[in-house]
């Protein structure tokens, strides 16, 4: 086995770690429907759907074979500005005013 080979192999580990480890922090924020900087507000999240395969539909679109290919999407749940808000009980208007504040 050549030194050229182990270095190889290691670099190829190394970064299928960075990678692996960047695809499953993006996963769980899609699924939770948040972005790294609203990790770090405080107060419950709007947007967040019911449950985590809402949220990546959401974000994703339905599912469809039309994910695997690189063609446009069939149809768009959003314009992707505006989102729908999660209706809580007793809450007439979802306004998300008090999410982020500090």
């Amino acid at each position: 086995v050549s030194m050229g080979m182990v270095v190889g192999v290691m670099a190829v580990i190394v970064f299928l770690l960075l990678t692996g480890s960047l695809f499953v922090i993006s996963l769980v924020a899609a699924l939770r429907n948040i972005t790294t900087v609203e990790e770090l507000f405080s107060g419950d999240n709007p947007y967040g759907q019911d449950t985590y395969l809402q949220n990546l539909e959401q974000v994703l679109g339905p599912p469809s074979w039309r994910m695997l290919f690189p063609v446009p999407c069939a149809s768009r749940p959003s314009d992707g500005t505006s989102y729908l808000r999660k209706r809580r009980k007793g809450d007439e208007d979802a306004t998300a005013a008090s999410y982020g504040s500090v």
